[in-house]
């Protein structure tokens, strides 16, 4: 019996040795209706190596819809870099758009180009990561993809090729804003509530 513990305990860990690469998330409240949503690509093991996406897809709904923001002669920006570079320009607010985070300098042109998220609900990240050169981790949390939406869910569908070179599936729902901020937002609207009565 406690052979048999053992070799389960063993295979366990062999099988879990890859197989913590995943997305994970921050939400920010920034007003107006608008929440900042910061993707990661995640890997709590201690290797490494590097990563790229594998049609990601990352779905809209229960009403989120993405706000990207057009800027010069109506194009939307795409890149961390390309946001940078026009923020405060005209109307346009780095903080306020949609963008893929620049992972690597070497894949830093990987974007889905001249694509405007902004009248669909489908973002699809294709080939973006670290590239061969660029090495992630231990224990990694790389800035993927920064999203500003209505409130809503994003569920994602993938893969993740990481260190290894192994795929990692990875599927999930983000919740926008979370149930936990939903929780604290209602909190403090009882608590207006209860003050204007007293």
């Amino acid at each position: 019996m406690k052979k048999a513990l053992a070799s389960i305990m063993i295979l366990a860990l062999a099988s879990g040795a890859y197989a913590s690469v995943d997305l994970t998330w921050t939400i920010t409240d920034i007003g107006g209706g608008l929440y900042e949503t910061v993707i990661n690509v995640t890997d709590d093991t201690d290797y490494y190596g590097a990563f790229a996406t594998g049609n990601l897809v990352l779905t809209a709904g229960g009403g989120l819809a993405y706000n990207q923001l057009n800027n010069m002669m109506s194009y939307p920006v795409n890149t961390e870099s390309d946001a940078t570079m026009w923020n405060g320009y005209g109307t346009y607010v780095k903080a306020n758009d949609t963008w893929y985070y620049n992972t690597s300098a070497s894949w830093e042109g990987i974007a889905p180009g001249l694509t405007d998220v902004s009248g669909t609900s489908v973002l699809t990240l294709n080939n973006l990561g670290t590239g061969t050169t660029t090495y992630w981790g231990p224990y990694a949390d790389i800035p993927l993809l920064h999203v500003v939406s209505t409130a809503g869910t994003i569920t994602y569908d993938g893969q993740i090729a990481g260190p290894g070179g192994i795929d990692h599936d990875v599927d999930g729902v983000i919740n926008v804003p979370e149930p936990t901020t939903m929780g604290l937002l209602g909190v403090g609207g009882l608590v207006a509530l209860l003050r204007r009565r007293k």
